[in-house]
């Protein structure tokens, strides 16, 4: 078979890159993490669907800690053409509850939006937050930027824009990063038959690869992925890390025992969780 990447056939890239298909009893995840989502909705007072851009997909719910809070923002995964901030905020009270203010974020997806577009338009979501977190809560912390699968590689994007270069007249005060299980080389999805879903292109890869274009980074960086998540997603998290730690970046990886490209969301949301002791103590610092 041809090798299209790293010495992988087009087929074995897919079996490397398609989590989904790698885990058995996957379907149990979302129908779990939407009932715990609708909960914590229900249970926490929370300010839903702030709109910061014309887009139906431009909103993000936000759920307020004490006055003083650091704020939590978290990017959802779904290769960058599927899921909703709501099923992803089951982990919103354990970070209420210590006293960190959390953020869900939706954002236009492929192939509707391009790549470009939709960082863009992250980047646009923070710019308002920024404008107008003090209408959410009192005397607001940092930002801390977080996000899993598609996610992680969104959050590490926007934590390495120079803000004023791209036209912006304010920075979001990012003091941290947290991706979770990312992709920071897009070349090999440019093979994998989920592209017909996302749509990118080479051009796409050059641009907004963070392995490509790192040159400055905000605040610390937490890289986390776990052992059962397969060799490839291993190696771009710890070949991701090494180059950042070369920039002269503040960075960390970290492999979690056990978990997979789903299961370690449960180390974040979890009160004995390794992965949200780590992010907890980043944001305290």
């Amino acid at each position: 078979m041809d090798k299209v990447y790293r010495d992988y056939s087009h087929d074995e890239l897919e079996g490397l890159y398609n989590q989904r298909e790698r885990i058995s009893g996957y379907d149990d995840y979302p129908v779990r993490w939407l009932d715990q989502s609708n909960s914590a909705r229900t249970a926490l007072e929370m300010i839903p669907d702030i709109t910061y851009g014309p887009d139906p997909l431009e909103s993000y719910d936000f759920f307020p800690a004490s006055p003083g809070s650091p704020i939590q923002i978290f990017f959802h995964g779904g290769y960058w053409h599927s899921q909703d901030k709501i099923n992803f905020e089951f982990m919103a009270p354990l970070f209420v509850e210590n006293g960190i203010s959390f953020v869900g974020v939706n954002y236009p997806l492929c192939p509707q939006s391009t790549m470009g577009n939709l960082l863009n338009s992250c980047r646009k979501m923070l710019v308002h937050l920024s404008q107008n977190i003090k209408d959410y809560v009192a005397e607001p912390g940092a930002f801390h930027l977080a996000g899993h699968s598609a996610g992680g590689h969104i959050a590490v994007f926007l934590a390495s824009t120079d803000w004023k270069q791209n036209g912006y007249e304010i920075s979001p005060p990012i003091k941290s990063t947290l991706s979770i299980s990312g992709i920071f080389d897009l070349q090999p999805v440019v093979y994998l038959e989920r592209n017909k879903e996302i749509g990118l292109n080479q051009n796409d890869v050059d641009q907004f690869s963070p392995v490509n274009i790192i040159s400055s980074f905000t605040g610390k960086l937490l890289l986390a992925v776990g052992s059962n998540e397969g060799i490839e997603f291993l190696r771009q998290t710890q070949d991701f890390a090494k180059l950042m730690n070369l920039k002269g970046n503040e960075c960390q990886d970290i492999v979690l025992q056990g978990a997979n490209h789903f299961s370690i969301l449960d180390h974040y949301s979890n009160a004995d969780g390794e992965l949200f002791h780590l992010v907890k103590k980043m944001v305290y610092e």
